[in-house]
């Protein structure tokens, strides 16, 4: 069972959950998921996913985008996602992102580990980046 919380834009509220030092977004959208069984039911802290779409000066985008470019590597064969993945408040350069392969969705574009975003208690994830100066994260809690 997944418990979704709804799409937010407070920028202070984002970077409490991840690491956006020395970037200044345009504006941002995330939300944020409870994984797993309804807390009381299970042994451990819950596990939580997050979802963030960053929109970035020119010059912010073009430097994080060659950083990952230069120094890092491809995930994009790993990444194999539920048709429920994609939510209505995608941006469409988000939603066209993604294509269809037999029951999974998979990302048109380089996609990397967002290491540089990444704070506790997040410990995974992946992103990439559109056209439109646009930045994806995901990232979840193990």
């Amino acid at each position: 069972m997944k418990e979704e919380k709804i799409e937010n834009s407070n920028i202070n509220e984002l970077k409490q959950r991840i690491n956006i030092d020395g970037i200044n977004p345009i504006s941002v959208r995330f939300s944020i998921s409870e994984l797993g069984q309804k807390k009381g039911r299970a042994i451990g802290p819950n596990d939580y996913d997050l979802q963030v779409i960053l929109k970035l000066s020119e010059s912010d985008y073009q430097n994080l985008k060659e950083n990952y470019s230069k120094n890092k590597v491809n995930i994009g064969d790993k990444v194999y996602l539920n048709k429920d993945f994609i939510k209505p408040w995608f941006t469409n350069s988000i939603k066209e992102s993604f294509f269809l392969e037999d029951d999974y969705y998979r990302i048109r574009s380089e996609v990397y580990f967002p290491d540089r975003f990444l704070k506790s208690p997040f410990t995974g994830g992946f992103l990439f980046f559109t056209v439109d100066h646009q930045v994806f994260i995901y990232m979840y809690t193990t």
